[in-house]
């Protein structure tokens, strides 16, 4: 516990900034389908960025084996657009507005 506190007085200073001009928040998502060769199941992933930085993300194998790749593209962007949601209201409630919020995806 001594060498927490010792180590948050030394860093009181120090801050984590992120570039940009105008921060704005903007999602990634890709999926592929089937690449598990055993259980052929997908892996879906998306990340959020706010002013640059990496804020969220995630990467999971799916539970369920899609039919499709325009199935399992969906997935990930289902998942991706609440995620975006969330922090978009989170930094609405922090006080910043953007008009537009992007989510990019691979297809």
């Amino acid at each position: 516990m001594k060498w927490i506190l010792r180590y948050l007085h030394s860093t009181v200073d120090m801050r984590l900034c992120f570039g940009g001009d105008k921060p704005t928040l903007v999602g990634y998502s890709d999926s592929d389908m089937a690449e598990d060769i055993d259980s052929r199941r997908s892996t879906s992933s998306y990340l959020i960025k706010f002013a640059g930085g990496a804020v969220t993300w995630q990467s999971k194998l799916r539970k369920c084996v899609v039919l499709s790749t325009i199935e399992a593209e969906f997935i990930v962007i289902t998942e991706a657009c609440k995620e975006l949601l969330w922090v978009k209201k989170f930094l609405q409630k922090l006080g910043f507005v953007q008009d537009k919020y992007l989510l990019f995806m691979d297809s």
